[in-house]
C-alpha cells in the first residue's frame, strides 16, 4: 500500500489506497502499512488532508476469519495494530481524513470509515455491519461513533440488521457528508477536503453530539430494540448495551467496554461455530479457484445465459439470475410450456420487486428462446433435463446432451442441474470437458448450496465460469467429484440413521425434536418430503441399492405415505414404524439423538475423505449447512465434532455400534483423532493439521 500527493490550488491532499486482494480485507499486514503510512503522513507538514480510498467496487471489509480466532489485542504481523488502535490513530489524526466510499464497505471497513472526520461515497456504495454473522460485535468502536452520528435507533438498525445499506438509503442520513453524483470519487473527496480546509473547522467523531441530541428518543429506542430482540441472543443484547452505554461513558471507556465485549462474545459457542461456518465456506471457494487453474471466470452479468428444458426447476434458476442482475432465455422445443414458465416466473419476479420495493425490471431479465440456433450464442447454457418417466435416466440424459450438442458455441458451458450422475462421461466427446453437472437443493428454507462435479479432464475455464455465475447468483459453491454427489451421500446417510434409529424404537415425532434443540432448519423426515417432490425415484433407487428398500424411509415414498412434518404425527407413518421396530422402545433425550446423528455424518464424512472424494472437512460442513439447513451456529457436523471431541464421540460410539456396526463404528480416521491430544478436523487459525493429514509418528 503506498499514498500519492496531489495538488490542487486551496491545497496538498494524500491520497491513501489501501490494497488487499481480493476483498480488501482489513488484514493485520494492511494495518501495519496503514499505521506506517499514516504516521508519516501526519508528520509531513507540506500535506494538509488524507482520502482513504479502496479498491474500486470494494472499499474495505471485515478482519479475516483466522485473525478472529486470536484474542483482539494479540497482531499477527509484528507492528500490526489492533483494529481499534488503527481507527483511533486515523482520527486522532492532526489533519482531516476524508474517507471515499465505493462498493463494499463492510465491518472493519465501516469501522475505518467512521474514524474518519467526514465520509463521500459513490451512490452504489453499500454500508453494513456483518460481525453478527459471525456473532460478534464490531471491535473497531463503531457502537460508540456510530450513535454519535445517527443516534440510537439508526446505529441499532445498522448493527443488528447485519443487512447492507445502499448510500443514498434513508438510515445513512448523517453518516454520509456527500453523494458523488456528478463527479469522480476522488473529485469529490477533494471538494470535501477543500471545504474543511476552507471552513477551518472539522470535527472528530468522537466529539460528535448529533445523535445525542434528544435523550428521550434515544432511550426509548433502546428499549424498543431490546424488546424486539429477545434475550436468546447474547449478542443482540451486547451490543445494545454497548450503544446504550455511548452517551454515558467517557469515550476511551466507551471504547473499552467494546473490546471486552468483542471478546467475551469470540469464545461463546455460537461465534466459534459461525466462525467455522464462514471459514469453510471460504475453503471451498479456494478450493474451487484452485480447480480453476487460475482462470477468472468473466463478469456474470455481461454472459449469455440459456436454460433448458422450459421446467419448474429451469424457472426458479432464471428468477435467480434476474436478481441477480442476469438476463436469460428459456429454451423449449414445446412453445405452449415455454410461456406457462415464462409468465410464472414474470409473475414470481414482479410480486418480489413490488414486495422489496426494488428498482429496475427483474421480469424483463426473463425471455422465452424459440429458435435453437440461438444456443450457439450461449456462454452458458443450464440442462435441468429430469428424465420423467424414463426407463433408464442415464440413457435419456445421453440422448438430451446429443441433441443439444451440434447448436452449442465452441466454449459453452453446460450445466446439467442433477444429483451424482456423471453427466460429463455422458456427453458427447467434442462438449464433454465442458459439461458440469450441478446439484442445487431446492428446499422450503434457504438452501445455498451449488456443488459442481468435476473432474481431472473439466475445462478449468469452464470450473472459473460456472463458479463466479453460480456465486452471483447466491449460492456457495462446493466441488465435489463426478457420479458420486457429496450432497446425496450425506442425505442418504441421514436417511439411513433415520432408519436405523426407527428400527431401535425411536418415534418419528422425536426427529423434528433433536433437530429443533440443535437449531437445524428442518428434520430428515421434513427433508425427505421434500426431495420426494423433486426426484423420489432417484432416493427409492439408491436406497434399494444400499439394501434399504424396505426401510421406513422407502417404504414412506415407495407408498405414498404421509411423511410426518413439524414435529406432529402421522398416524400410518406411526404404524409403519411401530411394525419395523418389532416391539422395541426406546425414547432417547433430544441431545443424544443429535449426537446420534452427528456420529453417523461425521463418520460418512470420514469415508468421502478417505475415499477421496472429497478433499477438506470443510466441504462436508458446507453441503450439511448450505444443502441440508444443518443449524450455522455449529459450524457444521464435523465442527461440531470438533466441540465435542473426539473422545466423546468414540465413548458414544460404544452405545449407538450394538445397533448398526455401519454407521456408527468409529473410523479409523476418527479413532486416530481419539488418541492425539489437540487433533481436529478443521483449523480456522491455521495451525497445527487437520486430521486426515496427521502423519504416522503422530497416532504411534
Amino acid at each position: 500500500m503506498t499514498y500519492e500527493l496531489v495538488s490542487t490550488s486551496m491545497m496538498t491532499l494524500a491520497v491513501l489506497r489501501m490494497s488487499s486482494p481480493p476483498l480488501n480485507a482489513v488484514a493485520s499486514g494492511l494495518r501495519r502499512q496503514m499505521a506506517a503510512d499514516l504516521a508519516r503522513i501526519d508528520e509531513d507538514s507540506t500535506v494538509d488532508a488524507v482520502l482513504l480510498m479502496g479498491a474500486p467496487g470494494v472499499f474495505a471489509t471485515s478482519l479475516p476469519v483466522a485473525e478472529l480466532e486470536a484474542p483482539v489485542s494479540e497482531i499477527s504481523v509484528p507492528g500490526a495494530p489492533s483494529l481499534a488502535a488503527l481507527c483511533s490513530q486515523i482520527e486522532s489524526l492532526s489533519k482531516p481524513v476524508i474517507a471515499c466510499l465505493d462498493g463494499h464497505v463492510a465491518g472493519a471497513g465501516m469501522d475505518l470509515a467512521l474514524a474518519a472526520h467526514a465520509r463521500v461515497a459513490l451512490p452504489n456504495a453499500r454500508l453494513g455491519f456483518p460481525d453478527l454473522h459471525v456473532g460478534l460485535c464490531p471491535s473497531g468502536g463503531a457502537t460508540q461513533r456510530l450513535p454519535r452520528l445517527i443516534g440510537a435507533d439508526r446505529a441499532l438498525g445498522f448493527l443488528l440488521g447485519a443487512t447492507p445499506y445502499p448510500a443514498h438509503a434513508p438510515i445513512c442520513a448523517g453518516l454520509i457528508d456527500r453523494l458523488a453524483r456528478d463527479r469522480s470519487l476522488q473529485a469529490e473527496g477533494i471538494a470535501m477536503a477543500e471545504a474543511l480546509h476552507d471552513g477551518g473547522l472539522w470535527v472528530r467523531t468522537r466529539d460528535r453530539l448529533d445523535g445525542f441530541d434528544a435523550p428521550r428518543d434515544y432511550a426509548a429506542a433502546i428499549a424498543t430494540w431490546r424488546k424486539r430482540s429477545g434475550e436468546g441472543r447474547p449478542d443482540l443484547q451486547r451490543i445494545i448495551d454497548l450503544v446504550e452505554a455511548a452517551p454515558l461513558l467517557e469515550f476511551q471507556a466507551g471504547l473499552a467496554k467494546e473490546e471486552a465485549a468483542h471478546e467475551d462474545l469470540r469464545d461463546t459457542a455460537r461465534s466459534r461455530g459461525l466462525r467455522r461456518a464462514r471459514h469453510s465456506e471460504q475453503r471451498c471457494t479456494a478450493l474451487t479457484e484452485g480447480l480453476s487453474g487460475g482462470c477468472s471466470g468473466a463478469d456474470p452479468r455481461g454472459l449469455s445465459i440459456a436454460i433448458t428444458p422450459a421446467t419448474v426447476a429451469g424457472g426458479r434458476i432464471a428468477g435467480a439470475a434476474a436478481l441477480a442482475v442476469i438476463s436469460s432465455r428459456l429454451f423449449d422445443t414445446n412453445e405452449a410450456r415455454a410461456l406457462q414458465i415464462l409468465g410464472d416466473t414474470r409473475f414470481h419476479l414482479t410480486r418480489h420487486a413490488e414486495a422489496r420495493g426494488t428498482s429496475g425490471d427483474p421480469a424483463g431479465r426473463v425471455t422465452a428462446l424459440r429458435d435453437p440456433r440461438w444456443l450457439a450464442e450461449a456462454q452458458v447454457v443450464f440442462v435441468t433435463f429430469a428424465a420423467e418417466g424414463t426407463a433408464d435416466p442415464a440413457e435419456a440424459w445421453a440422448q438430451r446432451l446429443a441433441d443439444l450438442a451440434p447448436h452449442l458455441g465452441p466454449e459453452t458451458v453446460v450445466l446439467c442441474v442433477d444429483a451424482g450422475r456423471d453427466c460429463a462421461a455422458l456427453a458427447p466427446s467434442r462438449i464433454a470437458a465442458r459439461v458440469i453437472g450441478v446439484t442445487l437443493p431446492d428446499m422450503d428454507f434457504t438452501a445455498r448450496l451449488a456443488e459442481l462435479a468435476v473432474g481431472p479432464q473439466t475445462d478449468p475455464q469452464a470450473i472459473a465460469t460456472a463458479s463466479a455465475l453460480l456465486q452471483r447468483m447466491g449460492r456457495v459453491v462446493v466441488p465435489g467429484p463426478q457420479g458420486a454427489s457429496l450432497t446425496m451421500r450425506l442425505f442418504d446417510n441421514l436417511m439411513a440413521t433415520t432408519d436405523r434409529l426407527v428400527q431401535a424404537g425411536v418415534a418419528p415425532v422425536a426427529f423434528a425434536q433433536a433437530a429443533q434443540v440443535r437449531g437445524h432448519a428442518r428434520g430428515p423426515l421434513e427433508l425427505l418430503a421434500q426431495v420426494a417432490q423433486v426426484d423420489p425415484r432417484g432416493y427409492l433407487a439408491r436406497a434399494s441399492a444400499a439394501g434399504r428398500g424396505g426401510s421406513f424411509t422407502s417404504v414412506l415414498l415407495r407408498d405414498g405415505i404421509a411423511v410426518p412434518r413439524g414435529g406432529r404425527s402421522s398416524p400410518l407413518a406411526d404404524q409403519l414404524a411401530a411394525r419395523l421396530a418389532g416391539g422395541r422402545s426406546w425414547s432417547p433425550l433430544p441431545e443424544v439423538l443429535a449426537s446420534a446423528f452427528t456420529l453417523a455424518i461425521v463418520n460418512e464424512g470420514c469415508r468421502l475423505i478417505a475415499d477421496g472424494r472429497a478433499e477438506k472437512a470443510e466441504q462436508i460442513d458446507v453441503v450439511m449447512l448450505q444443502g441440508w439447513g444443518y443449524a450455522r451456529h455449529t459450524g457444521g457436523p464435523m465442527s461440531k465434532a470438533d466441540q465435542m471431541g473426539a473422545v466423546r464421540l468414540v465413548q458414544l460410539s460404544e452405545h449407538l455400534v450394538r445397533m448398526d456396526p455401519a454407521l456408527w463404528t468409529p473410523h479409523p480416521i476418527l479413532a486416530d483423532m481419539a488418541r492425539v491430544p489437540g487433533a481436529r478436523f478443521i483449523d480456522p487459525a491455521g495451525q497445527g493439521r487437520p486430521q486426515h493429514q496427521l502423519a504416522e509418528s503422530d497416532v504411534a
